[in-house]
């Protein structure tokens, strides 16, 4: 017994030096991060023998942190890791786990100590663990979807029989969960998604839409009567905790498209009577579009002598409302009756229209 105490107290006696042979796999002054307080999270780590002898451990001591920075698994070297054995062979490596569980907000260091002998040789490593306490994040935003641009959003006016006007709705998900379960409301007329069919032809919004991201809607106005319309566009969606809706709404206005009409008769004969051969009678029609639209390209066409345009203040638009003239000739150059016709061509704001004034007329000998 007294040999052993003898052969302790020698062994103590013996200098420590510092290891080179030992390493550890993340080195020796080691970050774990941030841990949420109250929560744990496991780190292992490698030891190995680059030396040419043989490792036998001697002693382990981790410094007091209350258990915050502590071997995993019982609290024990190697805590669940593979270094149970006494040893470690030339060459040969273990594994040990750190469990770092902060029950404060605060950052903490522990030193682990490893004594053994390398050969006859007592070595020491010095390992650092630091880390820090903090705060849990907080829960993640629910999504939340919006449609980009103001809500109602206006097509303006649009000639009733017109073609679709279409337009692209952009829809963000500006939260932190993603949106499932997506699903949109029909839409009646004078609306509806291009195609006829959720989210429209060129439409990407499926039933999910993740954080951050966006998709698109192509929504088609087309009036069939005149006067003010409003919709809302519908998304319901789950934001991650619960169901939720997106309203946006959608306006325009159905106007009745440009209507020409010829002051003198549109649609009836005018008659210019009897006319002296070579000489003239000079007729002024009142153009009138009594429409909601402009009157665009305008022309005129159809007449052949004896008519003949002689003047015209008519633009080639003419707006609701507005009026021009057009003075008509009519100038024989024979004995005999005439008959003839103006047609007035235009765009109406739908499609090519046009109104037709017919004419006759007598040229009659000289006295």
């Amino acid at each position: 017994m007294k040999s052993l105490l003898v052969s302790f107290v020698l062994l103590l006696s013996l200098p420590v030096l510092a290891a080179n042979e030992l390493v550890n796999s993340s080195g020796n002054d080691v970050q774990l991060g941030d841990v949420v307080v109250g929560q744990s999270k496991d780190f292992t780590f490698t030891l190995s023998n680059t030396g040419s002898q043989k490792i036998s451990f001697y002693e382990f001591f981790l410094d007091f942190t209350k258990g915050q920075i502590n071997f995993s698994d019982n609290g024990d070297f190697p805590g669940g890791g593979s270094c149970n054995g006494p040893e470690i062979p030339v060459g040969g490596s273990c594994t040990y786990i750190i469990k770092f569980k902060p029950a404060q907000l605060v950052t903490l260091k522990s030193n682990f100590k490893i004594n053994y002998f390398y050969g006859s040789k007592l070595q020491k490593l010095t390992i650092v663990f630091r880390g820090t306490g903090v705060n849990a994040p907080p829960p993640p935003k629910p999504a939340q979807l919006k449609v980009d641009g103001a809500s109602p959003f206006d097509f303006g006016s649009v000639v009733v029989g017109a073609p679709a006007l279409s337009t692209a709705l952009t829809v963000t998900n500006v939260g932190e969960l993603d949106a499932t379960l997506l699903m949109a409301a029909s839409l009646t007329e004078p609306f509806s998604y291009s195609g006829g069919v959720y989210p429209g032809v060129s439409g990407t919004c499926t039933d999910t839409l993740p954080a951050g991201q966006t998709c698109s809607l192509f929504i088609d106005y087309q009036p069939s009567v005149a006067g003010a319309a409003t919709q809302d566009v519908s998304l319901s969606y789950l934001d991650g905790v619960q169901q939720q809706e997106l309203l946006h709404t959608l306006k325009g206005v159905g106007v009745m498209p440009a209507a020409l009409l010829i002051g003198n008769g549109s649609g009836s004969v005018f008659d210019f009577g009897n006319v002296k051969v070579g000489q003239s009678q000079v007729q002024t029609f009142a153009i009138v579009n009594a429409g909601a639209s402009p009157a665009t390209n305008i022309m005129v066409s159809g007449l052949s002598e004896p008519f003949r345009l002689l003047k015209s203040s008519c633009p080639s638009d003419l707006l609701p409302g507005k009026s021009c003239q057009l003075e008509i000739v009519f100038e024989p150059q024979t004995v005999t009756s005439y008959k003839g016709r103006m047609s007035l061509v235009y765009n109406n704001g739908a499609f090519m229209d046009g109104v037709v004034q017919t004419f006759e007329g007598t040229g009659v000998k000289k006295k």
